[in-house]
C-alpha cells in the first residue's frame, strides 16, 4: 500500500490512519537510522524496557503529535542509495518500462522483513516522490494499491508556501537531518520535482524571479498531472485512489469506509476497522487552519488549469 501526492495534502494523516488499521504496519520514526536491518533492529526495540514518551509536534509545526513509534515516511534513504540524484536529469519519473533487478530484489526484501519483524500482514508507505513512481512500483508489486490525496490548489499552494519559509529559518541541523532522510522539498535545500523539462524551467524561472506561488502551482500541475496520466495506464483504474483533502475533512467516516473498499481490507479485519473510524480514527482528520492563497497572487491561466486538473482526479468514477 503506497500513499503518495505532493506535500501538504493530508498525507501524513492517511499514513496514521492506515497504521492503525489491523494486520498494517509502516516505518516509524524509530526505524532511523536504521533502516537497513529492519528484522533486527525491530526485534531489538522489542526488548528494550518500555518508556512513555508524550507526543511532541513535529518540525512541520501543523498540530501533529508524534512519538518515535509513530509511522513516518523513511523509505527515500533506499530509493536514493539505488537511484541517486542526478543534477544533470531531465526528469525524476521512474516509470513502468524502468527496471533495476537489484533494487527490486533488496527492496522487496525489506518491505517483507519489515512486515515480518511486526507481526503485520501487510505494508503501507508514504513518500512524495511515489508520485513519480506509481507506474513502475504498480510493475513490482502487481497486488499494490495507491492512494494519492489531493487539496485545491490555492490552499495546497498556500499550505507549501507557508512550509517552505518555516524552512528557510529552520536550524542548520535540523535541514541536515532532513536531509539525510531524503526530503528536498522545502527549505535551502528544496530540488524542483522534475517531470516535464519544459515545466521544471518555468518552475526554475518562476522561483528565481521571486514568483514562489506559480513555481509551486507549476509542481503541483506536474506531480498532479502525472498521477492523471498513470491512473489511466492501471488496469483496474480502482488501484489508484485520488482522495479530496476537503471532502477527507469535511466527511472523515463516511470517507474512510469508503477508502476500506479501496485497499480491500481482509474481510476477518473489516469488523475491526469500521469501529476503530468510527470510534478514534475518524476525529482526527481536521482542516487545518490557514486561508487559501488569493487568486491574484497567482498566474491565471495556470489556476485555470489547476483547477480544471482537480475537478478530473476528484470527479466520483460512476460521474463519466
Amino acid at each position: 500500500m503506497f500513499i503518495a501526492g505532493l506535500a501538504r495534502s493530508g498525507s501524513t494523516m492517511l499514513l496514521e490512519w492506515l497504521n492503525a488499521m489491523p494486520g498494517f504496519t509502516a516505518h516509524r520514526y524509530s526505524d532511523f537510522p536504521m533502516l537497513w536491518t529492519p528484522y533486527w533492529w525491530n526485534r531489538l526495540l522489542a526488548k528494550l524496557p518500555a518508556t512513555r514518551v508524550e507526543p511532541v509536534e513535529r518540525a512541520h509545526r501543523d498540530r501533529i503529535r508524534v512519538t518515535r513509534d509513530s509511522p513516518e515516511a523513511f523509505e527515500e534513504p533506499i530509493w536514493s542509495h539505488f537511484f541517486p540524484y542526478d543534477s544533470a536529469a531531465a526528469s525524476d519519473v521512474i516509470d513502468a518500462q524502468s527496471a533495476h533487478p537489484r533494487f527490486e530484489r533488496v527492496f522487496s526484501a525489506h518491505l517483507a522483513k519489515l512486515v515480518c519483524a511486526r507481526r503485520a500482514k501487510r505494508y503501507v508507505g508514504k513518500g512524495n516522490y511515489d508520485s513519480l513512481r506509481m507506474g513502475y512500483l504498480g510493475r513490482v508489486f502487481p497486488d499494490a494499491r495507491f492512494i494519492v490525496p489531493i487539496r485545491r490548489p490555492l490552499a495546497q499552494v498556500a499550505s507549501l508556501l507557508k512550509q517552505d519559509r518555516l524552512y528557510a529559518d529552520a536550524p542548520v541541523r535540523t535541514l541536515r537531518h532532513i536531509a539525510a532522510r531524503g526530503h528536498h522539498e522545502f527549505g535551502p535545500m528544496q530540488r524542483t520535482i522534475r517531470i516535464d523539462a519544459d515545466q521544471t524551467v518555468v518552475a526554475e524561472t518562476a522561483r528565481r524571479a521571486g514568483r514562489l506561488a506559480d513555481a509551486w502551482l507549476l509542481q503541483w500541475l506536474g506531480v498532479y498531472g502525472e498521477v492523471e496520466r498513470v491512473r489511466a495506464t492501471f488496469a483496474p483504474a480502482s488501484r489508484l485512489c485520488v482522495v479530496a483533502y476537503e471532502t477527507l475533512c469535511a466527511e472523515p467516516e463516511t470517507t474512510l469506509m469508503r477508502l476500506l473498499d479501496a485497499i480491500e481490507i481482509d474481510v476477518s479485519d473489516r469488523a475491526t476497522a469500521e469501529a476503530a473510524i468510527r470510534n478514534e480514527c475518524a476525529a482526527r482528520f481536521v482542516a487545518a487552519d490557514g486561508a487559501p492563497l488569493s487568486a491574484d497572487g497567482v498566474e491565471p491561466g495556470l489556476l485555470a488549469q489547476a483547477e480544471a486538473l482537480y475537478e478530473r482526479l476528484t470527479r466520483p468514477a460512476d460521474a463519466g
